[in-house]
């Protein structure tokens, strides 16, 4: 690595981020429920430990976001923002190590979020413990927000936006991109659509409306009708845009015509589309069913809307992070990200936003998660020297 002396994070620092990582993991923080709590005050204790103040805010005392400060205020502020939530372990029996024993072999750290995202949350309190103590002076501030409710939804972030506590000119969110900058993310509406029917004996159906069939009927219209021309659009640096049926449920029992059907459809956006567009299209299939059916009724519920990220490759924020990859002799191009993040909630008050990160995003929330150890330590030193960079070039 050839990051300045005054900056970089050498290997003396290889088992302190090691072992902080294996810390956070073995402090489960699976949402739902969503209790940050004990994450909350590993990662305080850390930062109040190296000399840097940390403020706990949050709608709810069990989820609080940890709020540091380091620097000119008075200056271009750059923000770093991850979470402290996982998804749940998922069935113990698929997993080869315990999920929450933060284990280190292989020159790896694994378990549950040992890369969604506390590698991140990691590398971001050691870079700013390393920018703090070497007293390198910054033409700047450094904001770092570590958040709760990422994985369902985003309301930490959205408290913190809302009540001003989020007051930077340009955002890193941590995620898994292989320490890749990401400056195109996909965005996503999520719909829920009920069908309703009237129940009868299911010997005589013919007596009922059934709210499954009806159901069945408006899903191969978007099959054929919204799918095909969606499949066709495309972005260079991300997958098509892709919709999923995430949940289903309906009727009574087996021997009742069902009076209800629901699903959850699940619609990723590509940059240049609107969520209310995909909203839009299933509200006018529904309409038509409507006129055309006179049994069929239904009702649609938007759940969550995120928008889609694009970032100009040649903003300050990302050209500073290319330098500093160069620096550190990785690869430098910017890339896609193809899952979602917080990143949605800065980015639509067009605030310079990207996603970056250790680990690989293929093993995020599955059962073989991990982070290699070598990664974390390229993550210290690539947020360490981004934010030198960028602090400089806005000053």
């Amino acid at each position: 690595m050839s990051l300045p002396a005054e900056v970089a994070v050498d290997n003396a620092h290889r088992a302190e981020a090691v072992a902080l990582l294996s810390e956070l993991v073995r402090t489960p923080s699976p949402n739902p429920p969503g209790d940050t709590r004990a994450v909350a005050r590993v990662v305080t204790k850390y930062l109040e430990d190296a000399g840097i103040p940390v403020e706990l805010v949050g709608a709810d005392e069990s989820r609080p976001c940890v709020i540091a400060r380091l620097g000119d205020s008075t200056g271009h502020v750059l923000g770093f923002n991850s979470h402290l939530d996982t998804v749940g372990p998922g069935r113990r029996g698929d997993w080869t190590r315990d999920p929450f024993s933060g284990e280190v072999a292989d020159g790896r750290v694994w378990g549950r979020g040992s890369g969604d995202a506390k590698a991140s949350v990691a590398a971001m309190c050691v870079a700013a413990k390393t920018l703090h103590q070497k007293r390198q002076p910054l033409r700047g501030g450094i904001l770092i927000a570590l958040v709760s409710d990422e994985e369902t939804g985003g309301q930490g972030s959205r408290f913190l936006l809302d009540n001003g506590h989020t007051d930077a000119d340009a955002w890193v969110i941590g995620e898994m991109t292989r320490n890749r900058v990401a400056i195109v993310e996909k965005g996503l509406i999520w719909l829920r659509i009920e069908t309703l029917g009237h129940t009868a004996h299911a010997s005589t159906p013919e007596k009922g409306v059934s709210a499954i069939d009806k159901m069945l009927d408006l899903l191969q219209r978007i099959r054929t009708e919204l799918v095909p021309p969606m499949l066709a659009m495309r972005h260079p640096l991300t997958p098509p845009p892709s919709l999923n049926i995430g949940l289903i449920e309906g009727g009574v029992q087996p021997n009742m015509v069902a009076d209800r059907c629901s699903v959850v459809l699940d619609r990723r956006l590509l940059p240049g589309e609107r969520p209310e567009m995909f909203e839009a299209e299933v509200r006018r299939l529904l309409s038509e069913l409507t006129e055309s059916d006179g049994a069929f009724q239904a009702r649609v519920e938007t759940l969550l809307v995120g928008p889609p990220i694009e970032t100009d490759p040649n903003d300050p924020l990302v050209l500073a992070i290319r330098g500093a990859s160069v620096d550190l002799g990785i690869a430098d191009e910017p890339i896609g990200f193809d899952q979602s993040c917080d990143g949605r909630f800065y980015a639509e008050l067009g605030i310079p936003t990207v996603i970056l990160g250790p680990g690989d995003p293929g093993l995020a929330h599955t059962a073989r998660e991990h982070v290699v150890a070598e990664d974390l330590m390229v993550a210290i030193n690539l947020y360490a020297g981004l934010a030198t960079r960028y602090l400089s070039q806005s000053s």
